[in-house]
């Protein structure tokens, strides 16, 4: 099995996902109230979710499946393949 590898930049695999408060009501209440936490109003953090796709990378892995991870956590994060557990090779993060 080919090992799995953070997408180079330039060659990501992107989805494009808009919560929606009936289709996803608790992942669009919990980002609600992250938002207001963070200091916008009701209204503003509607409007920003509405707005404003998450943007997931697309990852496959082989014998496995497939999942999406944020695109922004990748920049910062360790990411792990949600069904072994290991890390996924990030070549910037490896460079000597």
């Amino acid at each position: 099995m080919a090992k799995l590898q953070i997408n180079p930049q330039g060659t990501e695999e992107i989805f494009e996902l808009y919560l929606d408060p009936v289709k996803h009501p608790v992942a669009y209440n919990n980002k609600v109230e992250e938002l207001v936490g963070s200091g916008m109003s009701r209204e503003e953090a509607d409007s920003f979710i509405q707005t404003t796709p998450f943007v997931l990378e697309a990852y496959y892995s082989t014998g496995q499946g497939l999942f999406l991870v944020e695109s922004e956590a990748i920049e910062f994060n360790d990411i792990h393949n949600p069904y072994d557990g290991t890390t996924v090779y990030n070549p910037e993060k490896n460079i000597s």
